[in-house]
């Protein structure tokens, strides 16, 4: 590998990493917009995860049983809230089809 190819590596790696940062810079509306989006969907996770954590406290100093049963109950709520949310996701595309 010669000098010349090594620097015009460099300065193409330098060039892209500076395109990158203008691409992110010049779409701060974009990710602005998109905090607003995401952060009521991390804080319901969140949320949701803090009740399941909470009642597996709670239950926890009274049997086994009762915690396996919540810990059991809390996995089928996953399972719901993700085909509830493919549901949304997928009846909102269709809608916005039309």
């Amino acid at each position: 590998m010669t000098a010349s190819s090594r620097t015009t590596g460099a300065t193409r790696d330098g060039s892209e990493k500076m395109r990158a940062a203008e691409f992110f810079k010049d779409n701060t509306g974009f990710y602005r917009k998109l905090g607003v989006l995401v952060l009521p969907i991390a804080f319901q996770q969140f949320m949701l995860a803090a009740v399941s954590a909470s009642d597996a406290l709670m239950l926890g100093v009274l049997s086994q049983d009762s915690l396996s049963s919540v810990s059991l109950a809390g996995q089928v709520t996953f399972v719901f809230n993700l085909f509830m949310s493919g549901f949304a996701t997928g009846t909102s595309i269709l809608a916005a089809q039309y």
